[in-house]
């Protein structure tokens, strides 16, 4: 959905038992990734790695994207205001994604700019995300019609780790703020019919508004990607 660079990704399989050989393995990826001719870094970080995001903050880098975790809520009921979308609502998707392709360029134009072609692709894809069985696109209903979705998915992981129990938020967003946790709440309920425990949301780090609002939902970082400036 944005427009083409060659990022490199300094991925969360980064770590040294031995003093003074982490800044050196750093340096040694960005040399790789420099040679490779990637406009961009990127690197992985826990949250709790206090040690780790202080080399990569010493190297340069700044928060890109907070993932952000919180159990799945155990009996929340599906809110009457939220419902399973339609092709006919393919419209008011493309609009409301239009609308939060542009919070994501605020928040980091370098790495969020859209593609030329980003509204044709998205809706091709939440076409095809209608026909999907692992997950759940629902929109919420207000006055005027729709004016907020969200798609509940499974999540992926790295090859040494299961994510069978976990879901995945990445694209939610709404015309107003105060429409969130109802969206939030569906998309629990639905993660809870498909026997999630953990619900994970994606998030750049300088939306502080959308931050804010899932905090508020509970919602705490586990994880980081950063960008090197």
């Amino acid at each position: 959905m944005y427009r083409s660079l060659l990022a490199g990704l300094i991925g969360e399989d980064f770590y040294a038992d031995t003093p003074g050989a982490l800044p050196l393995l750093l340096s040694a990826a960005e040399s790789f990734l420099r040679a490779a001719e990637a406009a961009l870094i990127n690197a992985a970080c826990p949250a709790r790695d206090k040690e780790r995001l202080r080399l990569l903050q010493a190297h340069g880098y700044a928060p890109l994207t907070l993932w952000m975790v919180r159990p799945v809520a155990p009996s929340v009921p599906a809110p009457a205001s939220v419902r399973p979308a339609r092709e006919d609502d393919l419209p008011a998707l493309v609009r409301l994604n239009r609308d939060a392709q542009e919070g994501k360029r605020r928040a980091n134009p370098r790495f969020w700019t859209p593609h030329p072609e980003a509204s044709a692709r998205f809706e091709g894809w939440m076409r095809h995300s209608l026909t999907l069985p692992d997950r759940d696109l629902l929109v919420h209903e207000g006055a005027s019609g729709v004016d907020g979705f969200v798609v509940a998915q499974p999540a992926g992981a790295p090859s040494a780790h299961t994510a069978e129990g976990v879901g995945l938020i990445d694209d939610l967003y709404a015309d107003a703020w105060a429409t969130f946790p109802a969206l939030l709440n569906a998309a629990h309920h639905a993660f809870r019919q498909r026997g999630k425990h953990t619900v994970q949301v994606i998030c750049p780090a300088a939306w502080t508004e959308r931050a804010g609002v899932l905090e508020a939902a509970g919602f705490r970082t586990a994880n980081l990607w950063l960008i090197q400036a």
